[in-house]
């Protein structure tokens, strides 16, 4: 900070957390002022990561169970679409794939082990008719 004042003081004079000033300070050093300028509509993100084989061979993978066991999620997708490109991608953009391709994080509701169905049924509240 350029007149001495703390991290702290900086946001509180610029409206932003003490974590983001500590973040922008060294972007703006480096860089000046394009550091800290917002690139966002620079980016073409109506594309879509995947193409149409890549779609259906994501869609083909997700079939099986992931490498890791569990379900697959957005950071899962990400995982395996990492490969085709050699690069880091967003969970984010995994989780916009697995939907893209028509599937979902579904996470089934636990059930105790000792549970039994037919009690658990027959104490299951129904709508009533009328």
């Amino acid at each position: 900070m350029k007149k001495g004042k703390s991290p702290r003081e900086g946001a509180a004079l610029l409206g932003y957390t003490a974590r983001w000033v500590l973040t922008v300070i060294p972007r703006w050093n480096s860089e000046g002022e394009e550091g800290i300028q917002d690139h966002r509509h620079e980016i073409d993100v109506s594309q879509p990561l995947l193409s149409a084989e890549q779609q259906q061979e994501l869609a083909k993978a997700l079939q099986d169970p992931p490498e890791d066991g569990g379900l697959w999620s957005g950071p899962k997708v990400a995982q395996w679409m990492q490969r085709p490109f050699g690069c880091e991608i967003a969970p984010q953009r995994g989780w916009d794939s697995l939907q893209r391709v028509g599937d979902s994080s579904r996470v089934p509701r636990p059930q105790h082990a000792k549970a039994d169905q037919e009690v658990h049924q027959a104490l299951k509240k129904t709508a009533r008719a009328g």
